[in-house]
């Protein structure tokens, strides 16, 4: 027991403290789910942007780049609930391990609102797997080592999401103009492009005004080249100064920030419920079933 209580714990702290270290080095953060959808919109405001096809792929790529350091959370939950099963009374191996993992990881991230608080929360997530993980195992009737650990480590999944929520707010709310800034440049970013001298003939008639446009229509072709030289050049300059967004528009930007928490909560619960328990889940099996076959006691 010892030597398992040994290789658990230092198996889940490696584990935690390689998630961290990967929200670090993938750039998995609050500023990140705040910013990215708004440049993901600017680029379909750009005429030379990305399709619409590759922007899906580009926000399905990022979905799966920010699920990585969760998958190795969910592994080092997984450790904790296998744990769990074999000493149910020892609650406190599994979130000391995890606790020491996170603080590790928040020495190589950097102290924030929310490194502490997602800190705290997988700590908190490892003493609720432990706990509810006995409950759980019982319950199943069949497939019970994967159902098993797989339902409590979503269980615990839930409390941590709600911790990373409770750190995006924070820092939403530490940061607010900072964000707002950058949102706002991304926002005219998108709508500067429009502008761009890449439009087509025909884009830039299309942005002409209905008198305008009358103009251009009544001129010969050779003219015409030349109005379109010269309407171009002067969407370059109108345009070259970043435009003011509208105060209803930065009101809509502020809201949009002050929303982001739900967001990622909604995010992370469709990554809990379509992969990571799944994955933790599977993780368990063959370590249960290797002590189920040399006869070694699981509770339940």
């Amino acid at each position: 027991m010892k030597q398992e209580r040994i290789s658990v714990a230092v198996l889940a702290a490696l584990l935690t403290t390689v998630a961290f270290w990967l929200f670090k080095f993938l750039s998995v953060s609050t500023k990140a789910a705040a910013i990215v959808p708004i440049s993901l919109q600017g680029g379909l405001l750009s005429s030379t942007g990305p399709s619409l096809p590759a922007l899906a792929v580009s926000a399905i790529s990022m979905l799966l780049v920010m699920a990585v350091p969760f998958v190795f959370l969910s592994l080092a939950l997984a450790a904790v609930a296998v744990y769990g099963l074999i000493a149910p009374t020892d609650r406190t191996t599994g979130m000391a391990a995890v606790a020491v993992g996170s603080l590790v990881g928040v020495a190589l991230v950097g102290l924030s609102y929310e490194t502490i608080i997602v800190a705290a929360g997988a700590a908190a997530s490892a003493y609720f797997v432990h706990g509810s993980v006995v409950d759980a195992y019982r319950k199943e009737t069949k497939w019970k080592n994967y159902k098993g650990v797989s339902h409590a480590v979503g269980r615990g999944l839930i409390v941590l999401n709600v911790f990373i929520a409770a750190a995006s707010l924070a820092m939403v709310a530490a940061n607010i103009d900072d964000y707002e800034a950058l949102a706002s440049a991304e926002i005219q970013k998108g709508s500067q492009s429009v502008f761009s001298e890449d439009l087509t003939d025909e884009q830039v008639v299309a942005l002409m005004a209905p008198s305008v446009r009358e103009r251009y229509d009544a001129l010969s072709d050779e003219q015409k080249q030349q109005f379109l030289t010269d309407y171009r050049a002067l969407l370059k300059e109108t345009t070259a100064e970043q435009p003011r967004l509208t105060d209803s528009l930065e009101r809509l930007i502020t809201t949009y920030l002050y929303a982001t928490p739900l967001v990622v909560f909604g995010t992370l619960e469709s990554l809990r419920s379509l992969l990571l328990v799944h994955i933790a889940g599977l993780a368990a099996v063959p370590v249960l079933r290797r002590r189920e076959r040399f006869g070694l006691k699981i509770d339940g």
